[in-house]
């Protein structure tokens, strides 16, 4: 089954190539990216492609493990992007994939993802390096299902085709069509059906189908045995596989009672289930086979993620610290991307953490999980959090606008919280949209039609937000039909008002509205000043009847000439010229009249002959031709008889496309002609065009219409004249003087008479004596003749004329003529070359030079000097020869060959040429690029580019700005290029457009001692910034070069540079001229922050944080959010930690820590349970924090230290048996020393403990234990700051809070503010615990 894709990153002015189209369609693009939402076909696309393209399909996962000789040269489909994009620790999932794929070098690249879990533009920025060696990368998104493709999904499960479409049918009258656009739901969907079941939200969908999938349907099988098992048995066994699959990231799981191995581990291995079971659910359809023999994998992953969750749901409530589970899945309280599904469904199962797991990651529980399935309490935290989401990320649905699963937020609880939205003008588009495009896709809301119907005239809100809210009103049968058509009078004339009118008239049409309304809308497009938009009507010109389109070709104005040029006049001619196409081919009678004028009007729009639209009328025109006969013979009855006849003539038949044939033309003016009576002046125009046109028709026809014109002027006196006008032309008395015919030469004949002389002159020929013959020779040797095969080699050149039998003469002669005693010298060439000419002779010698090496012979006894002048003269005429269909530069044998015996010679030779040009300050010096570029003259380099540099400074800017990225290539030259900048800059000999480029090449080599410079040349000549850009790029026209590598410091200056002078501003939608244009500008900022964003390193954040503060990129700030949210989402990535098998399946039995930060959840749960534990139990546990008097009462409170050791034998004996050791006073860096540290092998949390009453116990979080302590590599960020609250008896007063905050009143409250007082940022690993051991419960 062809699956169809449509291209997101198309390229400006690109509208085109938006479109769905077949993924085959792009089975030439060199790389590509697949995105599509979970279960929607991406593995089953790229298996099949990968066969039928003969290239190898792979896991992510596996890629990146196997040895890179095991795939090397080999087209490669690697899928699940999204599945690795954790756990590479420093690095991220795409600079690993980088690595590999440089090292792979696949000559065909496919990479697939999820398209919530792409990070647009900075995910491409990282895989930009790769792709950017093979030309244009195309990013994909998987479409739904259509109708086509549902019936051929169903189908390969052996449906029948009239139950599949009543099955289709009933989904959809039942709300459920959603369903069935994603090819995972709709088999899941089928299977619940043929149950016996219509499940009515995806939960439900996924419970029927996961009861379904762990069913065993073989009767024998379930007798006995594994099968005997039912399928509620075996749901928490296939949930436990499926979590510790997903959270370790094996390959599969094995069959076999061995331990296996870390990436395929045996079934035994989950111990905490029993092996029978796990064994049986193995063998059900929830798993299938894996990558070898004996194992297995889950059957899909969206399935696997809705179990592990309901799995994980259970454990939590039997004791696993929900902390825990938070830790193995994800990073600061962040999902991992790969997780996020696994995740989302977790809000589903584990409802009271639904709070905290939504405002994690609020979009992913949106698109991967089941609003529908939520309390109303949770579902509106949802739509709050989105709202809070979309401000710190506008763009957050980035790439995953199509997700289906948001309808399941359109509930009619949700009607207030969705008005607050929509209401709100400082909600973002992200939730707008998201609000927006739930009612499109979800239930119905039938209160929300007036809200739907605002957003639809709301001329604030983009219009993708609008043609949804018309698409989401369209839903609501006569209500919301009402309510569009009560719009559509305030749409407007805007490109989105004329697009949303077009929508509404193609959805309405004939309710109420028709003809008169597309003439309107397409008069005020012709009008309208707004030049935006594309494709305004493309889906509206196929729907109007055919009846109504004399109407509209009738009612559209013409426009005047000063409109014709603009976008929405093209818009309006090609719309038209569609119309007319359509009513040529469907009224059965075109009125003459009416059809002159409307071929008339399309060309009014600027419709060309050779264009699209005129190329489809002419197939109609030649469809039917007979239908051009009435149009012609109504133009000639009523031409007026005039001087200027010719003109509407000519107007005339280009409005027809000239498909009317001369012939057709004559025999009709011949009818004319016969209509009319002798001496009427209506005949003189028809006779005199058909003589005209008597020498285009055919033969015989055009002689025989030629002599009755000519016999006619014999009857009716009156076309005499005409007639000698006609044939008769007065040529000059002296018009043949001195004119001759040459005859046509026989080639065969010509050649035979060459051979004959050439016989006779053989021994001059051979001695190279004879001039004229070698240069004969040499222009077929060099097929500088047209009749040379310029794809064959020079000797066959040669035989192909002269025979194989005179090839050895001729051939020896090149080579005498090396002994002659005319040869050039160096001078001689160079002073032709300074004149940009040369001698056709030193061909001849060239050819000499490489018949000499041919013949085994060396250079020795040729001077250098002619050597050094026939180099010179070689770079710089250099012959082209026809290789694999096009004319490429050739590099002469001996030339090659003297250059690999002689670079330094050669080196030479060519600064000789090169100088001399640059010295002359001409364009392009010749040898230039072979100093530059040949890898023979690498050892020169350096020396050569700077000497090159220092002589020529202003030299034409673009061999200048070639040099200077030469040199700057070359670390090893660094050094004096930067002193050699220094000296040009600073003094005066420069001129403009040099000086800037020698400011690029020093702000390169040292940002920060030219920043200022930079800065003041860019604020008084703002184009300075493309120098900028271009800087080892393009300055040298290098288009597919990479990127320069720029620091992080310098990116940000140069994004805050530019960005201040440019506002953020899109491309146009209609023609520009060259790459240095405001939104050129524009794109260059973005594509900076974009490359800020792709980094994981602290400054990366900090740079963002900047700018995203910066006032003077205020119009970039939504591009910059987005960037800041992508990079925090990249660095909490490449924190995570992943545990492998043995780890996770022990964490998930509650058992030892995996990671450190498994380490600490366990931790701060321990806490609390002691807290509890201290606070309720009957042994007065508190006492052990004071100094008790005599009868065992409270007196005061023990030293801190005491106080911890007491804590200490509180924790301990629950964590020892875990491995985890707990011990006081743990030294650390500086000579500092932590309270308490918890240790596990590899990992360590740090503790900081003080009394309520200290001077410092509001700032030591930071002060002390985030500056100190957390920063211990062992530690990774993870501490806890512990306070001991002792109540009213404390021997003093707790300082004062900052911020002017209250003081506590009780644990639970000094809790709440250090937590407020904690950073954002450092929350989720710098956890506070404040323990009540004052006794007063």
């Amino acid at each position: 089954m062809t699956r169809t894709v449509r291209q997101i990153n198309t390229k400006p002015g690109r509208s085109q190539d938006k479109g769905p189209r077949p993924f085959s369609d792009f089975g030439d693009t060199p790389c590509l990216v697949l995105l599509g939402d979970p279960g929607a076909g991406k593995t089953h696309v790229f298996t099949h492609a990968a066969k039928a393209d003969g290239a190898r399909f792979i896991k992510a996962r596996a890629f990146l493990s196997l040895p890179a000789s095991t795939l090397a040269g080999q087209p490669l489909f690697i899928d699940g992007l999204d599945e690795q994009r954790a756990g590479r620790f420093d690095r991220g999932i795409i600079d690993a994939l980088v690595a590999k794929l440089f090292e792979v070098n696949p000559p065909k690249l496919r990479v697939s993802c999820r398209v919530a879990d792409w990070l647009g533009d900075s995910d491409l920025a990282g895989l930009q390096p790769f792709f950017d060696q093979h030309g244009e990368t195309a990013v994909l998104l998987l479409q739904n299902l259509d109708r086509t493709e549902q019936l051929a999904v169903l189908a390969a499960m052996e449906a029948q085709p009239s139950l599949s479409e009543a099955f289709l049918d009933e989904a959809a009258r039942r709300g459920l069509d959603d369903f069935f656009e994603n090819p995972q739901n709709l088999r899941m969907l089928w299977r619940a059906v043929q149950a016996g079941d219509w499940p009515e939200t995806r939960s439900r969908l996924f419970d029927t189908s996961a009861s379904l999938l762990l069913q065993e349907f073989d009767d024998e099988r379930a007798r006995a045995g594994s099968g005997a098992f039912a399928a509620a048995e075996l749901r928490p066994a296939a949930g436990a596989l499926c979590a510790a699959r997903l959270i370790s990231d094996i390959t599969a799981i094995s069959l076999k009672a061995q331990e296996g191995t870390p990436d395929i581990p045996g079934y035994r291995s989950l111990k905490f289930i029993p092996k029978e079971k796990v064994l049986a659910v193995l063998g059900r359809r929830i798993f299938d086979a894996g990558p070898e023999a004996e194992t297995v994998d889950y059957s899909h992953r969206t399935m696997a993620e809705y179990l592990a969750a309901e799995f994980l749901a259970a454990r939590v409530r039997a004791g696993l610290p929900f902390g825990r589970v938070q830790a193995l899945i994800g990073a600061d309280g962040h999902p991992a991307a790969e997780l996020r599904g696994l995740h989302a469904w977790l809000t589903v199962h584990l409802p009271e953490r639904a709070e905290e797991l939504i405002e994690a990651d609020p979009y992913g529980v949106l698109s991967y999980g089941d609003a529908a399935a939520l309390s109303p309490y949770a579902c509106a935290n949802l739509v709050r959090a989105l709202d809070r989401l979309s401000a710190q990320n506008p763009w957050f649905r980035s790439g995953g606008w199509e997700a289906r699963a948001i309808g399941g937020l359109s509930r009619p609880d949700m009607t207030q919280e969705f008005r607050a939205i929509l209401n709100n003008p400082a909600s973002g588009f992200g939730v707008r949209s998201v609000v927006v495009d739930a009612l499109m896709l979800g239930g119905l809301v039938p209160e929300m039609v007036p809200d739907l119907a605002a957003v639809l005239v709301r001329e604030a809100s983009p219009f993708a937000e609008r043609a949804h809210a018309l698409a989401a009103l369209l839903r609501y049968g006569a209500d919301g039909a009402t309510a569009v058509r009560q719009a559509f009078g305030n749409l407007g004339t805007t490109t989105d008002g004329l697009r949303l009118r077009s929508e509404v008239i193609r959805a309405l049409y004939g309710r109420p509205y028709g003809a008169a309304e597309v003439v309107a809308l397409l008069n005020d497009t012709a009008r309208g000043g707004d030049k935006g938009g594309a494709g305004l009507f493309w889906q509206l010109a196929d729907l109007i009847p055919t009846d109504d389109l004399p109407a509209i070709l009738d009612g559209v104005v013409p426009l005047d000439d000063r409109k014709r040029g603009d976008r929405h006049a093209w818009e309006v001619g090609s719309f038209y010229a569609r119309l007319l196409v359509r009513a040529w081919r469907g009224l059965p009678v075109l009125d003459p009249e009416r059809t002159i004028a409307w071929l008339r009007k399309r060309a009014a729009f600027k419709g060309g002959t050779n264009e699209t639209r005129a190329r489809d009328l002419r197939a109609a025109m030649r469809e039917a031709p007979e239908k051009l006969l009435p149009l012609a013979r109504h133009f000639l009855r009523n031409l007026p008889v005039d001087k200027d006849q010719w003109l509407p003539w000519q107007r005339f038949r280009e409005t027809l496309l000239h498909e009317l044939s001369a012939v057709a033309w004559l025999a009709l003016l011949q009818e004319e002609l016969l209509t009319s009576s002798i001496g009427s002046e209506r005949r003189g125009f028809p006779y005199h065009l058909s003589f005209s046109l008597c020498y285009q028709a055919d033969e015989p026809y055009a002689s025989e219409a030629f002599a009755a014109l000519y016999a006619l002027a014999d009857v009716d006196t009156t076309l005499a004249s005409l007639r000698a006008q006609a044939t008769v032309s007065l040529l000059p008395s002296n018009y043949f003087a001195g004119r001759t015919s040459e005859p046509d030469v026989d080639v065969d004949e010509s050649r035979d008479q060459q051979c004959q002389q050439f016989d006779r002159e053989v021994e001059q020929i051979r001695t190279g004596l004879h001039v004229g013959w070698m240069l004969h020779l040499m222009r077929f040797y060099f097929a500088f003749y047209d009749e040379a095969d310029r794809a064959a080699a020079p000797r066959a050149r040669l035989v192909a004329w002269i025979g194989d039998e005179r090839l050895e003469a001729a051939l020896e002669g090149f080579k005498a003529t090396l002994s002659r005693d005319d040869v050039p010298t160096t001078t001689a060439v160079l002073a032709s070359a300074a004149k940009r000419m040369h001698s056709d002779w030193w061909y001849v010698l060239s050819a000499g030079l490489s018949e000499r090496l041919a013949a085994g012979q060396d250079f020795s006894g040729l001077s250098d000097d002619f050597l050094a002048g026939m180099l010179i003269f070689d770079v710089a005429n250099p012959v082209s020869e026809e290789r694999d269909g096009t004319e490429q530069w050739v590099m002469q044998p001996w030339r090659n060959e003297l250059t690999l015996r002689r670079p330094k010679f050669v080196q030479d030779a060519y600064v000789k040429l090169a100088k001399l040009h640059l010295g002359k300050g001409g364009q392009h010096a010749e040898a230039l690029h072979e100093l530059l570029g040949d890898e023979a003259f690498a050892a020169y380099r350096r020396d050569t580019v700077l000497d090159l540099l220092g002589s020529h400074p202003n030299a034409y800017t673009f061999d200048l700005a070639k040099m200077l990225r030469s040199a700057h290539k070359l670390p090893a030259a660094h050094d004096a290029l930067l002193a050699l900048c220094r000296t040009q800059l600073a003094g005066h000999a420069l001129a403009g457009p040099q000086r800037d480029l020698w400011l690029v090449a020093a702000f390169a080599l040292a940002p920060k001692e030219f920043e200022s410079e930079v800065k003041q040349r860019a604020m008084s000549h703002p184009s300075f910034v493309f120098d900028l850009r271009d800087q080892g790029t393009s300055l040298d026209q290098e288009a597919s070069a990479p990127a320069p590598v720029r620091s992080l410091q310098e990116m940000e200056f140069l994004a805050t540079l530019t960005g201040t002078l440019f506002p953020d501003a899109p491309h146009p939608s209609g023609v520009w001229d060259g790459d240095r244009n405001a939104w050129d500008a524009a794109g260059w900022v973005r594509g900076l922050i974009n490359a800020i964003s792709s980094s994981t390193a602290d400054f990366a954040g900090e740079a963002l944080e900047r700018l995203k503060n910066n006032a003077d990129l205020a119009s970039y700030r939504p591009h910059i959010l987005h960037a800041y949210e992508s990079q925090k989402q990249r660095r909490r990535e490449a924190s995570f930690e992943r545990p492998d098998w043995p780890q996770t399946v022990a964490a998930l039995d509650n058992g030892p820590p995996a990671t450190v930060a498994d380490l600490h959840a366990l931790l701060v749960a321990q806490l609390r349970d002691a807290r509890h534990r201290i606070q309720r139990t009957n042994t007065d546990i508190f006492k052990y924090f004071w100094n008790v008097d005599s009868y065992n009462r409270p007196e005061e409170p023990r030293p801190e230290e005491a106080c911890r050791d007491a804590l200490i034998d509180v924790i301990r004996p629950t964590l020892q048996p875990l491995g985890i050791a707990v011990e006081p006073e743990a030294h650390m860096a500086g000579d500092k020393r932590a309270d308490m540290s918890v240790v596990i092998p590899g990992g360590k949390v740090m503790c900081e403990w003080k009394r309520d009453y200290h001077s410092k116990v509001w700032t030591a979080i930071e002060g002390q234990l985030e500056r100190f302590y957390a920063h211990d590599p062992d530690a990774k960020g993870f501490g806890v700051f512990g306070v001991f609250w002792f109540g009213d008896k404390r021997p003093r007063m707790i300082p004062a809070p900052p911020n002017e905050m209250q003081r506590p009143q009780s644990a639970a409250e000094m809790e709440r503010m250090l937590i407020e007082l904690t950073p954002t940022a450092m929350r989720y690993r710098l956890a506070v615990i404040v323990i009540d051991v004052s006794g007063d419960f």
